[in-house]
């Protein structure tokens, strides 16, 4: 009898409660202590149950933590498998109302983000926004922000078009060449872009950047000293 207890309490330690209720079926069936087994199986519910709601709070605080990281797809798989193993729980369908809630406070907070830089026609913070917004927007909202969104990046384009465009009349290489590569980089299909590309390896040289590996805009901006010619 002592040597099924000890096991008994040591697959409730290893939270093996399936493997412990057998052990206590045998206990009662092999050795005849029924009474003992009603009390064991009373004391291991009791330890399930309490192990149960550990768990619970460990994976409802994992997912509260998921949600303030704004790590909406990890916690949307998270919240689904516990929806799978508790479907009734109330504690697990009040989450998917928390995601909802949060991914739309989120959604409005970009919304108002993007207004405010659009008034004071920060292209730059524009950019940023657009692109961690696109996933947010409805199909509607999308073709409403159409025009607005085309004029910043139309804006931009501009922007880098002139930094690169002086640059070369001043024949700051580096320079040049990192706005060059950043038009490539933000306007991959732009008739600038394109242009840009024809003349690289001629910007690379001039640069003293070797042709033997890629660069990108930033790796030209933290690497190169400037270029910018001395006045005698």
């Amino acid at each position: 009898r002592d040597a099924v207890r000890g096991a008994i309490f040591e697959e409730v330690r290893r939270e093996d409660f399936e493997s412990a209720f057998h052990l206590i079926d045998e206990l009662e069936r092999r050795l005849g202590y029924r009474e003992e087994a009603e009390s064991l199986r009373a004391e291991i519910r009791d330890a399930c149950t309490d192990a149960f709601r550990d768990k619970l709070r460990q994976a409802i605080t994992h997912i509260h933590g998921l949600l303030e990281e704004r790590n909406w797809s990890r916690a949307q798989v998270e919240i689904e498998r516990l929806g799978k193993l508790m479907p009734e729980e109330q504690r697990v369908k009040e989450l998917r109302g928390a995601l909802e809630h949060k991914r739309s406070l989120y959604k409005q907070e970009l919304m108002s983000a993007w207004n405010e830089a659009a008034e004071r026609n920060d292209i730059e913070r524009c950019l940023e926004i657009v692109k961690e917004l696109d996933p947010y927007l409805t199909r509607p909202e999308s073709r409403a922000m159409e025009a607005s969104a085309r004029e910043v990046f139309k804006e931009r384009l501009l922007q880098l078009g002139m930094q690169f465009q002086f640059a070369v009349k001043e024949k700051r290489w580096s320079d040049a060449l990192a706005a060059g590569l950043q038009i490539i980089e933000e306007f991959p299909n732009s008739r600038m872009a394109t242009e840009v590309r024809d003349n690289l390896a001629t910007l690379r040289s001039r640069a003293g950047i070797s042709t033997d590996f890629e660069v990108t805009a930033r790796d030209v901006e933290v690497s190169q000293p400037s270029d910018t010619p001395r006045e005698a």
